[in-house]
């Protein structure tokens, strides 16, 4: 058996979930979305590295940095670097997406706020606007670090409020009525007959 055979097989048996299977082309695009993933994401975090340090903005000194970060340190952002970071975030969310769509996950019994096809509009509506970022030359390295990271924490907003039940309290404690739906829902599952497979 071939190497490229191999791969593929153990990428399609470790990705199997409870109840389904992927298929062969779901499979081949969850294993092939990762290595894209971790090399934007690196390339983001490198260039962030270095945008922390620049001295763009106007309250920021040079002579506030260590002497190994004032080598580092750049009075101006280059395009470069602006599309470093913007792209690589775009590209790891993007990747992220698709190894989410490769994933069929059954809903929950209780049901779920938002549903995915509509959490995954959102998530690419971010990409675009990570992918267009760079071409907004008037913002400095603060306001830059400033909108990805508000973008990024609205999508993990969106998909943990989305994947919550609609009868249960996102903040807080659960409503008595809900707490005896969740324990008869329990019970109804608990009594449910196992099937034993020889």
């Amino acid at each position: 058996m071939r190497f490229g055979e191999t791969l593929h097989l153990a990428s399609y048996r470790s990705i199997r979930c409870s109840n389904d299977v992927l298929t062969r082309t779901e499979a081949m695009a969850w294993s092939t979305a990762h290595i894209p993933f971790i090399m934007s994401f690196v390339l983001a975090a490198a260039a962030l590295s270095k945008l922390v340090v620049a001295t763009d903005c106007s309250d920021t000194k040079l002579e506030d940095l260590t002497e190994m970060y004032m080598l580092k340190s750049e009075p101006e952002i280059p395009i470069g670097l602006r599309w470093f970071y913007c792209a690589g975030l775009g590209i790891a969310l993007l990747c992220m997406g698709i190894i989410s769509i490769c994933n069929e996950h059954k809903d929950p019994a209780m049901g779920l706020r938002v549903r995915k096809s509509k959490r995954m509009a959102n998530r690419f509506a971010v990409c675009i606007i990570l992918f267009c970022l760079p071409t907004a030359h008037h913002l400095n390295s603060l306001q830059l670090i400033s909108i990805t990271t508000g973008l990024t924490i609205w999508v993990l907003l969106v998909e943990l409020f989305g994947c919550s039940s609609p009868d249960e309290s996102f903040l807080g404690r659960r409503s008595s009525a809900n707490t005896r739906r969740g324990a008869r829902f329990r019970r109804g599952i608990w009594s449910l007959p196992l099937k034993m497979d020889m």
